[in-house]
């Protein structure tokens, strides 16, 4: 059997809040874990997260760029990659990844995100989703758009994952 899947309050102690979704989806853990393992695909899918430039995959220290839209404006994200492991057997798939830009260095924003795929069955998993926030800006971020942009993002990601293949 696997490990207990972190929760917000064991992985992200220190978050002051946290912006959290989970869903079920009626599709195999791996093809979920291929739409969220490929940055090259977000734009097929993922309206809030439309690109991620990665130039060094996935791996564990590589650093991404997430072009996020939050609905009322676009931004870009820097981030590190903390964790990326695939779904195997009845351990879930997991991406975690930090805030790695001037805001996170200077300790003005602390955030971290998690999401893991976890199989349910041989055609069916969950999706869960928890990004943590903290650092001495915290309460001025958009937390309406994050909230809005993190139920769009399992949204597109179920309709993707569960649309007939071809």
């Amino acid at each position: 059997m696997p490990a207990p899947l972190p929760t917000p309050a064991t992985a992200l102690p220190w978050a002051r809040r946290v912006v959290a979704h989970e869903l079920a989806i009626a599709a195999p853990a791996d093809r979920v874990w291929s739409l969220v393992s490929t940055p090259a695909r977000y734009g097929e899918w993922n309206p809030f997260i439309p690109r991620i430039d990665a130039p060094d995959g996935l791996a564990p220290g590589a650093e991404l760029l997430l072009h996020v839209d939050m609905g009322r404006f676009r931004t870009t994200s820097p981030e590190r990659v903390l964790r990326c492991e695939a779904p195997a057997g009845d351990a879930p798939g997991a991406l975690v990844y930090v805030l790695s830009g001037r805001m996170g260095r200077l300790g003005l924003v602390r955030a971290e995100r998690h999401q893991y795929v976890v199989p349910t069955g041989p055609a069916s998993c969950r999706w869960h989703s928890f990004e943590g926030f903290a650092g001495r800006l915290w309460r001025l971020l958009p937390y309406g758009g994050i909230e809005a942009g993190f139920h769009t993002h399992a949204a597109a990601l179920k309709r993707a994952a569960e649309a007939p293949a071809g």
